[in-house]
C-alpha cells in the first residue's frame, strides 16, 4: 500500500520514497515544502486506498519513471567533458596534449606558404615584382587599364587573366598578405583554429575546408562590385580564418560530441573586429571575403550536422 500512495504521489508532481522500516513502511517527502500536502493525499488515501484513482496511479507512475530516465539518458549524451576537451585541443606548450609537428602538416604548410609568397612578393610593395602579380586574382598591372568604373565591374574584364588559363588565381590570393601584421594576425589564427580541427577530424579535412573556403571567399571578393566592397586585388588567409572559425562556432555550438571549442571571447573579439573593418577606419579590408569565409564556414558545419543525423 505504501508504494502505491508514492506511486499517487509522483502522478500529482510530489517526489517520494518509500521504505520499509523494522515492521512498517516509511513515506519519504523530497520537498518540504510539499510535507503538508502529503498528509492531506494521505488522509484520502486511508478512507479509499483500493479506489480506481490509486491502483491506475502505479502504471502511470512507471510510464512517468521511465520518461524521466529517458531524459536523463538523452542530457547525458549533451554532457561535455570539459576536460577532455582542453586535452585534446593542440598546445605546443603543455606536454600531453595531443599536438606534434607531425599531427598538423596541413596546417604548417599553409603557414609557410603564406610567410613565404609574402616574402618573394616583397608585401605587394612592388607592383612590378613577379610573384605578386602572377598570384593575385587579377594582374596588377590590369589597374592601370584606361576604363570606366561599370566596364571594370564586368565578369569577363575581371577574368581577363583566369580565361587565359591561369585558373591557379581563384585561390593563389590566400598566401598573399600586403604587411607584417596582416601576416602575423592571420598566421596566429590559422594556427589556433587550423590545427584544433586537424586534430581532431584529420588533414584531408582541414584540406579540403581550406580549398572551399578559400575559393568561395576569393572568387567573391574579386567578383563583387566595387561599390559593394569588392576588389580583385586583395590578398591573405583572413577569408579562410574567419571560415574556420565559423566552421567551429557552429560545431561547438549544435554538436557537442564534435570536441571542438571555441571560447566566447574569442568569438567576441573576432566579431567585433569583423564588424570593425566594415568602418573603414582600419584601412582597406577585403570585407567580402570575411563575409564570405564565415558564412561558408558555418554553413559546412551545419551540413556536416545534417549528415551525421541522418
Amino acid at each position: 500500500m505504501a508504494e502505491r500512495f508514492a506511486a499517487y504521489l509522483l502522478t500529482q508532481g510530489v517526489d517520494s520514497i518509500a521504505e520499509l522500516e523494522g515492521d512498517a513502511w516509511g513515506i519519504w517527502i523530497r520537498d518540504e515544502n510539499q510535507v503538508h500536502r502529503a498528509k492531506e493525499e494521505l488522509a484520502k488515501f486511508r478512507d479509499a486506498p483500493d479506489s480506481p484513482q490509486y491502483v491506475e496511479a502505479q502504471t502511470k507512475a512507471s510510464r512517468l519513471l521511465r520518461e524521466d530516465e529517458e531524459r536523463r539518458k538523452r542530457a547525458k549524451k549533451n554532457v561535455v567533458n570539459m576536460n577532455s576537451r582542453w586535452r585534446r585541443m593542440p598546445n605546443p606548450g603543455r606536454p600531453g596534449s595531443g599536438f606534434s609537428m607531425q599531427s598538423t602538416p596541413v596546417t604548417l604548410v599553409l603557414i609557410a606558404a603564406s610567410v613565404i609568397v609574402t616574402l618573394l612578393a616583397n608585401f605587394g610593395n612592388n607592383p612590378e615584382n613577379a610573384v605578386y602579380r602572377g598570384v593575385m586574382f587579377m594582374d596588377p598591372v590590369h589597374r592601370d587599364a584606361d576604363i570606366t568604373v561599370r566596364d571594370f565591374d564586368q565578369p569577363q574584364f575581371r577574368l581577363t587573366d583566369i580565361r587565359q588559363g591561369q585558373v591557379w588565381r581563384v585561390l593563389s590570393p590566400i598566401f598573399l598578405h600586403l604587411d607584417i601584421l596582416h601576416l602575423l594576425f592571420n598566421v596566429y589564427w590559422l594556427f589556433l583554429l587550423g590545427s584544433q580541427i586537424e586534430n581532431r577530424f584529420g588533414s584531408l579535412v582541414l584540406g579540403a575546408l581550406v580549398l572551399s573556403m578559400g575559393l568561395f571567399s576569393t572568387v567573391m571578393q574579386g567578383m563583387f562590385p566595387v561599390e559593394w566592397g569588392g576588389w580583385p586585388w586583395g590578398g591573405g588567409m583572413s577569408g579562410v580564418v574567419y571560415g574556420l572559425l565559423g566552421y567551429i562556432w557552429i560545431l561547438s555550438r549544435f554538436d557537442p560530441n564534435s570536441g571542438l571549442y571555441l571560447s566566447q571571447l574569442t568569438l567576441i573579439l573576432m566579431l567585433v573586429w569583423l564588424f570593425a573593418c566594415l568602418t573603414g577606419k582600419v584601412g582597406p579590408v577585403a570585407n567580402v571575403a570575411h563575409f564570405a569565409g564565415i558564412g561558408s564556414g558555418m554553413s559546412l558545419a551545419f551540413l556536416r550536422i545534417l549528415v551525421s543525423r541522418k
